[in-house]
């Protein structure tokens, strides 16, 4: 008799960091301490008075432009907001 076991899924963390905590903050929507393989997730970039947001960048690549950055879980990711 064999018995299937349930795939295990895939966990991983993402996380999002500021370059200046003066200058703005960011957080990820859902807030979670991990992520399924696949789930989509939202980073969200707020500039503070007087700044202004540049970009996101993971591992110093730009990703994104824009202040709110959807992307699909793939593996643990830091996330940083430029501003």
């Amino acid at each position: 008799m064999n018995i299937l076991k349930a795939p295990v899924e895939e966990k991983f963390t993402v996380t999002a960091r500021v370059n200046d905590s003066k200058m703005g903050e960011a957080k990820i929507d859902p807030d979670k301490a991990e992520y399924v393989k696949g789930e989509k997730v939202k980073a969200i970039a707020t500039a503070k008075e007087g700044y202004e947001f540049v970009n996101w960048t993971v591992d110093g690549q730009e990703v994104s432009t824009k202040t709110t950055y959807e992307l699909t879980v793939e593996k643990n990711t830091e996330l940083t907001a430029n501003f």
